[in-house]
C-alpha cells in the first residue's frame, strides 16, 4: 500500500486535475482524452481523510459495526508481473470521480478492496516497467470490458455491503504507447487475457408487485434472513403502485408484506399480512416460505397477496383454521420513513445519518434517499435514533462546505435540539419529514438558511 501511496502522489487523481485521471468515453477510446500524465498535482483523497456519501439501494439501512466485507478479485495479464498493479475506483462510467484506490498483492495481480455499499467503476492499472509513472509500456483494463475499442462498456459493480464478493476479474486491454505527441495512449491488446468465471456474493435483484392491496395504509415489504431475522430490505408500497423491486446478497429469505390497517404504529390485531407462495392463509403452514437468492439472480413477477389478517393472538388467518401460524413481533425490525424537505433532496445524492446521540458522531446506519420524491425507509433494532439529512449539493461525494443538512425535529438553525425516534419491535414510524436548515460554510461552520438562499437553489 506504502507503493499504491506513492503511486498515488506521482500521477494525481482528484477531480479537476485534467492530467492525473484517464476517462472513458463509452467507445472504448481514450486517446487525447484526460490522459494519464506523470505528474499529477494532488493526492487521493482516501477514507481517512473524508467522509464518503454512501449510495444505498433502496432496501434496509447499512447497521453493521466496522469495515465492510472486502471485496476479492485480480487483474489479469497472462504472463506479466503484476506486483505493481493498482484498482482505481470511481463513482461514475466516465471515471472522473475517484473513490479510492487499492495495490495489489503480489505478481499474480490479487486484491482486496474495502469500499463502502454502493455501485462502482473499477479500473485497472500495471505499471509494468515498475517505475511509478503512467508511460509507454503499462497496462490498463476495467471491469467489464474484455476487449479495448470494442461496444463493450465498463459495468457497475453493486456492493451491499453483507457479505463476501469474490471473482472480481479485471483483464488488462491494453497498453500504453507514446503517440505524436509525446503523450502516452492506451491501444489495445490483441490476445487479451480472457474470463471465464463469474463473480460471486453480487445481489441478486428481485421484483413483483402486491396483490389485494385494497387499503388505504403503506405496505411494508420486508426481505428477513431465514435464520438471523435480519433485514435485507425494506420498502414503502403503496396500493396506487403496489409494484416493487430491490437487491439482495445471496442467501435464503422470508419475503412479507404489511399493513398497519389499524393506524397505531404496530404490526398487530387488525393488520393485514401477506408472504411468497401463501395464496390462503386458512391452508395449513408449518412455517412461512422461504426463497432461495443465488448470486446475480433475477427474479421477477413475484407476487404477494395481502390477505392474511392478524387477530389479537397475533394468529394469522381465518379464526378456527387448522395450523395457522403465530406472528411473533419480537423477531420483526422497526420501520422509520419520511421525506427531506428540501429543493434539491430529490435531485443531488441526500443521505439519512442515523445516530443513537443527537449529534453527528459515528452513525448506526445509513440510507440514500430515493430520486425523485426524496423519500426514506430504513429498518432498524429497537431502540433510540436521531436522524440527519446530508444534501451533497457540489455534488462531490463529500460532506463539506457547501453542502446542507436538517436534522429530525430541528425547524430551523436555532430552533431547538434534534427530536429522538422512540423503536418498537414491529413498529412503524411513517411520516418522519425532515427540513433542510442550514449550509456548511468556507470555513466549515454552519450557516443558517435564508429564504432568499431557498429561493436561489
Amino acid at each position: 500500500m506504502r507503493w499504491a501511496a506513492a503511486l498515488s502522489t506521482a500521477m494525481g487523481a482528484r477531480e479537476g486535475d485534467r492530467r492525473g485521471r484517464l476517462s472513458y468515453d463509452g467507445s472504448g477510446s481514450q486517446a487525447g482524452r484526460g490522459d494519464m500524465t506523470q505528474r499529477g498535482r494532488r493526492p487521493v483523497a482516501t477514507r481517512a481523510l473524508t467522509v464518503l456519501l454512501m449510495v444505498v439501494a433502496p432496501a434496509a439501512c447499512m447497521g453493521q459495526a466496522g469495515l465492510p466485507p472486502p471485496v476479492m478479485g485480480q487483474i489479469v495479464w497472462p504472463e506479466q508481473d503484476l506486483s505493481t498493479g493498482i484498482v482505481r475506483i470511481y463513482k461514475d462510467a466516465q471515471f472522473k470521480t475517484l473513490v479510492d484506490q487499492f495495490g495489489t498483492g503480489g505478481e499474480k495481480g490479487v486484491f482486496a478492496l474495502i469500499i463502502d455499499p454502493g455501485e462502482y467503476y473499477l479500473m485497472a492499472l500495471v505499471d509494468f516497467n515498475q517505475n511509478k509513472e503512467i508511460d509507454a509500456g503499462d497496462g490498463l483494463g476495467y471491469y467489464g470490458v474484455t476487449a479495448f475499442g470494442s461496444e463493450e462498456k465498463p459495468k457497475p459493480l453493486k456492493i451491499t455491503g453483507k457479505s463476501v464478493i469474490g471473482n472480481v476479474m479485471i483483464p488488462i486491454v491494453a497498453r500504453f504507447e507514446l503517440g505524436e505527441d509525446g503523450r502516452p495512449h492506451p491501444v489495445g491488446i490483441a490476445n487479451a487475457g480472457t474470463i471465464d468465471i463469474a463473480p460471486t456474493g453480487l445481489p441478486a435483484t428481485v421484483s413483483g408487485r402486491i396483490t389485494e392491496a385494497e387499503v388505504d395504509a403503506p405496505i411494508i415489504l420486508m426481505a428477513l434472513d431465514s435464520t438471523t431475522r435480519h433485514p435485507e430490505a425494506v420498502a414503502r408500497i403503496t396500493a396506487a403502485k403496489p409494484e416493487f423491486k430491490f437487491e439482495a446478497s445471496p442467501g435464503d429469505y422470508y419475503i412479507c408484506a404489511f399493513a398497519d390497517v389499524s393506524a397505531d404504529g404496530l404490526v398487530g390485531g387488525g393488520d393485514l399480512m401477506g408472504s411468497i407462495d401463501v395464496a390462503d392463509w386458512s391452508d395449513r403452514l408449518e412455517s412461512l416460505p422461504v426463497i432461495k437468492l443465488a448470486d446475480s439472480a433475477e427474479i421477477a413477477d413475484l407476487e404477494i397477496a395481502l390477505n392474511g389478517k392478524i387477530g389479537d393472538d397475533y394468529y394469522i388467518g381465518p379464526e378456527g383454521a387448522e395450523g395457522r401460524l403465530k406472528l411473533d413481533p419480537a423477531l420483526l425490525p422497526a420501520i422509520v420513513a419520511g421525506a427531506v424537505r428540501h429543493p434539491a433532496a430529490g435531485v443531488l445524492d441526500t443521505q439519512i445519518r442515523i445516530t443513537n446521540d443527537p449529534g453527528m458522531g459515528t452513525p448506526v446506519a445509513s440510507v440514500q434517499c430515493e430520486r425523485g420524491p426524496g423519500t426514506f425507509i430504513c429498518a432498524l433494532p429497537p431502540g433510540e435514533y436521531y436522524l440527519t439529512a446530508i444534501v451533497d449539493e457540489n455534488p462531490d461525494g463529500e460532506f463539506g462546505p457547501g453542502d446542507t443538512l436538517g436534522f429530525y425535529g430541528v425547524a430551523g438553525l436555532g430552533g431547538g435540539a434534534p427530536a429522538p425516534v422512540r423503536l418498537d419491535a414491529g413498529s412503524i414510524s411513517d411520516g418522519l419529514d425532515i427540513t433542510i436548515v442550514m449550509k456548511i460554510g468556507p470555513d466549515g461552520r454552519p450557516e443558517a438558511l435564508t429564504p432568499e438562499a431557498d429561493a436561489e437553489e
